[in-house]
Parts: C-alpha cells; sequence; structure tokens
C-alpha cells in the first residue's frame, strides 16, 4: 500500500471516530433537554406514584415539571350538618333550593360559577337540568376534597328529563394552567374546551340520587273564607331542602316560605299521567317538621334559611280559597306531586236525603227554585259546590252532582257561597265542604241543555205545567264521587 493510500485511510478512521464522537455526544445532550422513550417511561412512572388519581371516564392526572395537575370525581355526597352550617353563616347566604352536593378531588383552582352546570341529552340537544350556585361556598375536605353544591330545576320538564337520562353532563371550569391543560381534545372520556377563565373540561356521570316523593293521601281543609290549608307529606332521599322564611315583625314567628320544586296536578287516563295548567300552592307556613332547623347570622340574630334533611316529613301549604282542579268536576281521577312520585287528591261526597223542595206557583207552572239537600265529605280534601248564575259560570264539565226528573237530565249547582275556591289562579265563589263535614245546601237544578248553552243570560228555573200536575214527578239528587244518591216524589 502506498504511502498516499495510507494517509487517506488515516484521515478517514480519524473522520469516522470523530463523527462517532459527535453523534454520542449530540445524542447524550438531547436525553438531558428532550427526553426520548426513556424520558416518556420516567414520566409515567412518577406519574403513577405522584398522582392521587388515575386516568379513567372520571377523572385525569397529568404531570409537568415534575408537578401532578389531576381532577377526580369521587361521588354524589351529602355534607354534615355542622358543615353546611358553617359555610351558610360564613357567606350570610339565604339558600333556597333542594340541593345536592359533587365530591371532587383537584389541585386545580376551580372557578365554580353560574357556567358549572349539569346537562341532560334530550333529541340532539343539551338542557340544563342541576345548576352550579356561585354564592354558596364550597365545602373543603383537607387539602384537595370538596364539596360542589346543585340545585335542582323547580320545573318538572326539568326533573322528568334528568330522571329519564342515563348521564348527565358536568361542566368545570378553572383560572388559568393555559400552559398545563389542553384546550380541545379529549383525554379518555374527559374532554377539553375553552372557558370563562381558562381552560374547561366535562364529564359525563351518573345523575344524583336526590328523591322528594309525595306520599299518601293528601289533607286539607278551609280555615275561613280565604285560607286553606294542607297537609303534604314527603318522602325526601339524598339531598338537602333550603326554606328561608319571612318574618312578621309584629310576633317575631315565621309567615311563609316559598316551596321550591313546583308541585304539579296530573289527570291519570290509561294508567298515565298527564300533567295539567293547573299547580298545587307553593305557600309553605308553620308549623315545621322536627327535623328542620334554622340558621341564623349574628349578632343581629338575621334568619338565613331553615333546613329539612332527608327523611319523611310532612309540610303544611296554605291556599287562597280552596284548590279544586277542573277535572275533579266531572270525575276525571286527578293526583298531585312531584316527577319522583305523586300522592291522590280523591274527592268523596255523599248525598244523604233530600230534605225539602223550594217551589212557587206562577201562572200555570210550578216554579222549582231551589233543592235542599244533606250532604256529607267523607273524604280527606274540602269539596267545592261552584256558585252558578250563567251557564258559562259552571265548570267544563261539570256533573259532579247529577240527577234528574223523570226522564229530564238535570246538574245541580249552587246560588250560595260561604268560601272560594280556586279557579285556574283565580278565586271564584263556591259552597265548601271540608272533611267530615255534613251540611245542608240549597241546589239549583239545571237542565243539562241549558249548561251547554252558550248565552250570556241567568239560568231560568225549573219549570212543570201545571197540566202536567195531575201525576207524581220523581227527582233525583246523585253524587258522582260515591255513587250515592236520594229522591223524593212531588205528588199529583
Amino acid at each position: 500500500m502506498s504511502k498516499l493510500m495510507k494517509i487517506i485511510l488515516g484521515v478517514m478512521l480519524v473522520f469516522a471516530i470523530l463523527m462517532v464522537i459527535g453523534f454520542i455526544a449530540e445524542q447524550s445532550e438531547r436525553a438531558m433537554q428532550t427526553p426520548g422513550r426513556t424520558t416518556q417511561s420516567q414520566t409515567q412512572t412518577p406519574a403513577s406514584n405522584m398522582c392521587p388519581v388515575s386516568n379513567t371516564s372520571t377523572s385525569f392526572c397529568i404531570v409537568k415539571d415534575g408537578k401532578p395537575y389531576y381532577f377526580a370525581i369521587e361521588g354524589w355526597e351529602l355534607p354534615t350538618r355542622e358543615e353546611v352550617e358553617n359555610v351558610i353563616k360564613m357567606s350570610g347566604y339565604h339558600v333556597e333550593g333542594l340541593y345536592i352536593w359533587l365530591r371532587v378531588r383537584t389541585c386545580l383552582d376551580l372557578e365554580f360559577d353560574a357556567d358549572e352546570n349539569a346537562y341532560v341529552l334530550v333529541g340532539e340537544l343539551y338542557k340544563e337540568v342541576l345548576f352550579g350556585d356561585p354564592w354558596f361556598p364550597l365545602i373543603k375536605r383537607g387539602k384537595d376534597v370538596y364539596l360542589l353544591p346543585y340545585w335542582f330545576s323547580a320545573w318538572r320538564e326539568d326533573i322528568e328529563a334528568l330522571l329519564k337520562a342515563k348521564t348527565v353532563r358536568l361542566y368545570f371550569d378553572v383560572d388559568g394552567y393555559y400552559d398545563v391543560l389542553p384546550t380541545s381534545g379529549c383525554i379518555g372520556e374527559i374532554c377539553f374546551t375553552t372557558g370563562a377563565h381558562g381552560p374547561g373540561f366535562y364529564i359525563n356521570y351518573t345523575p344524583p340520587p336526590t328523591k322528594l316523593k309525595v306520599l299518601g293521601d293528601i289533607k286539607g281543609r278551609c280555615i275561613k273564607e280565604e285560607l286553606c290549608l294542607y297537609n303534604v307529606t314527603f318522602e325526601h332521599k339524598y339531598g338537602y331542602l333550603f326554606l328561608p322564611f319571612g318574618y312578621d315583625v309584629s310576633t317575631g314567628k315565621k309567615s311563609y316560605a316559598d316551596f321550591p320544586i313546583h308541585i304539579n296536578v296530573y289527570v291519570v287516563k290509561n294508567g298515565k299521567l298527564i300533567p295539567i295548567d293547573e299547580y298545587f300552592p307553593s305557600t309553605v307556613v308553620p308549623p315545621l317538621p322536627s327535623s328542620a332547623h334554622d340558621i341564623w347570622k349574628e349578632p343581629k340574630h338575621e334568619h338565613l334559611t331553615t333546613v329539612i334533611p332527608p327523611g319523611n316529613f310532612t309540610l303544611v301549604f296554605r291556599a287562597h280559597g280552596a284548590i279544586y282542579p277542573t277535572p275533579l268536576f266531572n270525575n276525571t281521577p286527578i293526583v298531585i306531586g312531584t316527577p319522583w312520585g305523586v300522592a291522590k287528591f280523591e274527592p268523596k261526597l255523599e248525598v244523604l236525603e233530600i230534605a225539602s223542595i223550594n217551589s212557587i206557583t206562577c201562572g200555570d207552572k210550578l216554579v222549582i227554585k231551589e233543592i235542599d239537600v244533606v250532604l256529607r265529605n267523607t273524604g280527606r280534601i274540602p269539596i267545592v259546590i261552584p256558585q252558578t248564575y250563567f251557564p258559562q259560570d259552571a265548570p267544563p264539565n261539570y256533573e259532579m252532582l247529577k240527577g234528574r226528573i223523570d226522564s229530564t237530565e238535570l246538574i245541580f249547582t249552587t246560588q250560595e257561597a260561604n268560601g272560594r275556591w280556586d279557579l285556574g289562579g283565580g278565586l271564584a265563589l263556591a259552597v265548601v265542604v271540608n272533611p267530615g263535614e255534613t251540611v245542608t245546601v240549597s241546589l239549583t237544578p239545571i237542565t243539562h241543555g241549558e249548561l251547554l248553552e252558550d248565552i250570556d243570560l241567568e239560568l231560568e228555573p225549573l219549570e212543570l205545567p201545571m197540566e202536567e200536575l195531575n201525576r207524581s214527578y220523581t227527582i233525583l239528587v246523585e253524587s258522582i264521587y260515591t255513587n250515592t244518591s236520594s229522591s223524593i216524589i212531588i205528588p199529583p
């Protein structure tokens, strides 16, 4: 081999050695600055060791610069009575509504405000059914566990949608963390987006197990013309009910509070509950169940709210006039309650006897003005016999007291009044018969044809031509609620 060739080979060998050394140095530098597979493995290992939670359908953990950033849903939970009292006193907030709490574990700075709501899918759209309360302070346990307060919508449609849903979408917003949390994409089933204060994310979770069901039969009694009270018993599970009461300053006693969930009226048809456009009253008055307790803010002793914990309890509802949904007038079965459960609202009126007939002779006719009928309320709610002067005054499909004179069909109302009753949100005059009462009511007979006529005229009294009084007539009065009846004979 020539000398020149040896020199060339030596130079090439040196160059190759330098290339290898440079490559090794470059790889070492990259390994220190931007870890590849080795660093990824090292990141995963510390994540499992450093993170209190793992990546699941309801939790995530991201490690950055050796620090974990994590969030996990740990279930629906109720705080203790002491925890509730402490945070309400601290905030001075007059809490009202039906509440449930979500337990989460996180090191993130949550911005829990009015945007942190829960949604369910109805058709192709998401509907708000639970609402995060920004005024109710979060309850903190230890260094990273929080109870987030949610209140239920008052509306039947929202609660029904929640009860039908298999999952609810819970949205969360955080303050900052732009360099940590993604603003799009998903980690497993947790998806990220951009929130009002920083990155946000939403998680699909099981609906809360809360229940506020109406139990048994509703009981009521009218105290005076425009004051009727109804006892409603509830089965309450997994939630707290908050009722901020107003106070009568002259007596220093509770006056009333608004019930935070609408109590609906349903017609029962073919075993199905069909809601109607009438509602049960929402005004709650004392006395309260023994389980209820007040929360006060000192030193002024300001009443913040009354708390009713889970359990069975009875509340008293006040109404201006007797509650009597119009379907009852033709004995269409109804129930009263919430989407969680309903109770019977059933009238029971007996016809005991016809005491007398008030009639006068007018020319060649016998005019039957009124029939005195003895009635007894054997049910649990006040019964309304509406006052009627014009055909259109009678409720639709009115049949509650019906009968006949021979073959002529009759309907019986009254032209008296001892109280008021609720007609679709308004008040009307009526005879109101309380449970257990036996009363004699003067009823006006109306022929069925008169009731159907849409005329603005007073009802005509029942008339019998004199030439037809050479025989006897039988008048029958019947209650459609109990199928009890009584009859009387008008002799020749």
